[in-house]
């Protein structure tokens, strides 16, 4: 097994498999955390308020509809790659633009 390490400002090394797998657990943990399910639960729940003939409802619900299977399509990859931190910042976009339309 290779040791691949990454340098961190150029201070000190660590490795980065052992910093992906810590990353991984990190956003694991946030994704099933009580916030987290919350947020969720309340997004859905309004989500669901919103009339089927209202034509900003629909494009709403659909938006929300791509953000969330983007998210969600975003987590599978993340425990397959190298760049956690890149798809937890992406991860994050998408559920502040959730946040958004839904508030």
């Amino acid at each position: 097994m290779s040791r691949i390490t990454v340098s961190i400002h150029g201070k000190r090394s660590i490795k980065a498999k052992r910093t992906d797998s810590e990353v991984l657990a990190h956003v694991c943990a946030n994704l099933q955390s009580e916030a987290f399910i919350k947020s969720v639960t309340a997004s859905a729940r309004k989500s669901a308020r919103l009339t089927d003939d209202d034509a900003e409802g629909e494009t709403l619900r659909s938006e929300l509809k791509r953000l969330d299977a983007k998210i969600s399509r975003l987590s599978d990859v993340l425990s397959e790659t190298t760049a956690a931190e890149t798809l937890i910042n992406k991860i994050e976009e998408f559920a502040n633009q959730r946040d958004t339309l839904n508030n």
